[in-house]
């Protein structure tokens, strides 16, 4: 029982600690894009658990379960720490009135005792880093958040209702040498000064871009066959209302996986 608690204890605190580090690092940003939701929030502690599992062999920072849920990752372990964890750093609570839910949806602003760098020590320098580059990218734009979430690879190996495996989040795109060792916060943060002088400097010449090659179509036997019906209709195809059912095999399909 013990250890029990003393895990729980764990996933709380480190919970809170990457909670109220998102909001710290929304609140370094523009005004009118200083706020996180509660949707957000979760979301950014999910995408912790997933930095930091792609370097500790599937290894969750939080330790809390996570669920395909609602088309996405969720934690009930998470989504219950979001108030107290806001309110223990005097976080700003926003009411946003809308004709659309039953109750007005919440967002939370930093609150001006709240220190981004105090917070960012106490994280793994990985999770710190790779987590605030997404948070200000996303911010609470939340089509664009969820669309990089659900496409997570956790996610693409899950059916709904199924808890997600983070091993297979493990970072493979390159091998690690041995002789590598991980960067200090202190080297990353002259590497991001470094790049953001090279940035601001007018003598820098301009490098060219290699952009991808539009993916070509597949005339395959279906495209041929949906062609000749399109051609045999005098005046295109009717509009038609139905239902379109779909096998529970297509959540562990290649298709998802983005494969051929």
């Amino acid at each position: 029982m013990s250890n029990q608690v003393a895990e729980t204890g764990l996933i709380t605190e480190r919970v809170d600690l990457l909670i109220q580090f998102c909001l710290a690092v929304a609140g370094d940003g523009d005004p009118g894009e200083q706020a996180l939701g509660p949707i957000h929030l979760v979301k950014y502690v999910y995408l912790a658990d997933l930095i930091h599992a792609e370097r500790h062999q599937g290894q969750t920072y939080t330790g809390a379960p996570w669920r395909f849920h609602h088309y996405g990752p969720w934690s009930p372990e998470v989504w219950k720490r979001i108030e107290p964890a806001v309110t223990a750093v005097g976080a700003l609570a926003i009411t946003i009135p809308s004709t659309k839910h039953e109750n007005d949806p919440i967002i939370y602003q930093a609150g001006p005792d709240l220190s981004l760098n105090e917070l960012d020590r106490m994280l793994p320098s990985e999770i710190a880093v790779h987590l605030a580059t997404l948070i200000r990218k996303y911010r609470s734009f939340t089509p664009e958040l969820l669309h990089y979430v659900y496409g997570t690879k956790p996610m693409l190996k899950a059916a709904p209702e199924e808890l997600l495996d983070f091993s297979f989040a493990l970072a493979a795109e390159r091998p690690v040498r041995e002789e590598e060792a991980p960067i200090s916060k202190a080297k990353l943060r002259r590497l991001q000064k470094a790049i953001t002088a090279a940035r601001g400097n007018k003598a820098v010449t301009k490098q060219r871009v290699r952009v991808e090659p539009a993916t070509p179509p597949r005339y395959d036997d279906d495209f041929h066959q949906v062609a000749r019906i399109i051609e045999d209709q005098e005046c295109g195809l009717e509009a038609c209302s139905g239902v379109v059912a779909f096998s529970d095999e297509v959540w562990k399909s290649k298709a998802r996986e983005g494969a051929e």
